[in-house]
């Protein structure tokens, strides 16, 4: 028992051994059949890649933007005073020159102010047609008002004269103060009628030579001859305003108060601002409207523009002038091309970010488009000639480095490159250990080119 247990001892570790032989043995076909397939399915992209020549080309760098179609000019044309519809004269399509009649309220059932401003007009109108004639009826008169103030002033003067002029003696003076305290003291004792005009007679004769009394006539006298020589002076003025017909400010005046009350009058009309296509028609005849309620709406199709948000921080790179593409969802074969025609002063807020509204002028399809079709933009905002260039998708990233895929021989070598400018498709190479001329790989499988590294010397 003990012999034979001896003997199959041996035979137990042998299979143990074989079986852990067999084991390796498969593990490492595993292994290699793995590799082989990685290796061909490298090989399989390697076929399948894209290339493309490093070379020298004129860098244009963009900037990309969407934007919607609106016409050069567009009204929305409100009624500004209150009555009812009387006529519209336009339809959805119609075509219109600038002046002409869109609508207009009822001559039968006008409002308040639109009435004052018919009478204003007639007014005015009337002043106008008779001003020569008024003009002239006041010239006559300034002219007799002129030589009655004048003859006035003549004989205040000369009153004023004889003033300057009177002289009375002391004694005389004494003596007419005497007869005046006298007839003042009769009067206190018997107020008769006798009395009084013997009073007023001395006082009349006092006054006459009093030097205080003297002083306050002259000075009385004084100010009345300055206000008739003022007076004089600004009658002399307007008589020489219209010495050789109406004067000029008053026709201005009446042409101003004219002109106010056509321009309310208007408001009763409704006229095309703009030569252009009538879009939308919300005035009704015998509707009753007020200021403010929209009528009509017109848009001069024939030029059309696009308006575009751009950030912030690409708005300093953009400059009227500069050349715009376009491409339409509706027109997807075509591209549209357009020149920045204006860039918005202040800043609008769109959901958070704050974007500058930039004008593009289209140049070419303004048959085809129609207001608020959308399109992606790109501006072209500066060109750089002779640079090293790549398509943009040649470009990735690894370990935070941009790289590029070399074709050296037959194996692609990965590449640490510096970028510089880019443009809608392209990227400028500044720097790395790529020659012009070499063959470079674009969109990249890098999943599988970096699954073997070893295979592909990559560095």
């Amino acid at each position: 028992m003990t012999t034979e247990n001896r003997t199959k001892r041996p035979n137990k570790t042998g299979r143990k051994i074989l079986t852990v032989i067999l084991l390796l043995a498969l593990a490492a076909g595993a292994y290699f059949f793995i590799r082989y397939r990685q290796q061909q399915n490298a090989l399989a992209a390697i076929n399948d890649l894209e290339l493309v020549a490093f070379q020298r080309k004129t860098l244009i760098s963009s900037i990309n933007g969407t934007g919607s179609v609106q016409p050069a000019q567009d009204a929305l044309l409100v009624w500004q005073t209150s009555g009812r519809v009387g006529e519209v004269a336009v339809s959805v399509g119609s075509q219109v020159k600038q002046g002409d009649l869109l609508a207009a309220l009822d001559e039968s059932d006008l409002p308040l102010d639109i009435l004052q401003a018919r009478m204003e007009k007639l007014n005015a109108e009337q002043a106008l047609e008779n001003l020569e004639s008024a003009t002239a009826l006041k010239r006559e008169q300034l002219k007799a008002d002129i030589s009655n103030a004048q003859t006035s002033l003549v004989s205040l003067n000369t009153e004023l004269s004889q003033l300057q002029d009177r002289v009375c003696t002391s004694w005389r003076l004494r003596n007419l103060q005497t007869d005046f305290d006298d007839a003042q003291t009769a009067y206190r004792d018997n107020p008769t009628e006798l009395n009084l005009r013997a009073l007023q007679s001395a006082q009349s004769a006092l006054d006459f030579c009093a030097p205080e009394t003297i002083a306050r006539q002259i000075a009385t006298l004084t100010d009345k001859i300055a206000l008739q020589e003022e007076t004089i002076a600004s009658w002399q003025t307007d008589l020489e305003k219209i010495k050789d017909g109406p004067d000029p400010r008053e026709r201005e005046k009446l042409e101003l108060q004219l002109t106010i009350a056509e321009k309310r009058l208007e408001s009763q009309r409704i006229t095309a601002p703009f030569a252009g296509t009538i879009t939308s028609v919300s005035a009704v005849e015998g509707a009753l409207v007020s200021a403010g309620t929209l009528a009509v709406r017109l848009a001069d199709l024939s030029t059309l523009q696009l308006k575009v948000p751009v950030s912030e921080v690409d708005i300093p790179n953009v400059a009227v002038g500069q050349k715009a593409t376009m491409t339409f969802d509706a027109y997807f074969n075509e591209t549209f091309k357009g020149k920045v025609l204006e860039i918005a002063g202040a800043a609008e807020n769109q959901a958070g970010v704050m974007v500058y509204m930039v004008t593009i002028a289209i140049e070419n399809g303004q048959g085809s488009l129609k207001p608020g079709m959308t399109a992606g933009v790109v501006i072209e905002i500066a060109e750089k000639p002779n640079a090293l260039v790549l398509p943009v998708q040649a470009v990735t990233s690894k370990d935070g480095k941009d790289i590029v895929y070399v074709m050296r021989g037959n194996n692609p070598v990965a590449v640490q490159v510096q970028v510089g400018a880019y443009s809608e498709d392209q990227v400028e190479i500044l720097s790395g250990d790529v020659q012009e001329g070499e063959t470079v790989v674009i969109n990249p499988p890098t999943s599988v080119l970096d699954s073997i590294p070893g295979m592909f010397g990559n560095r």
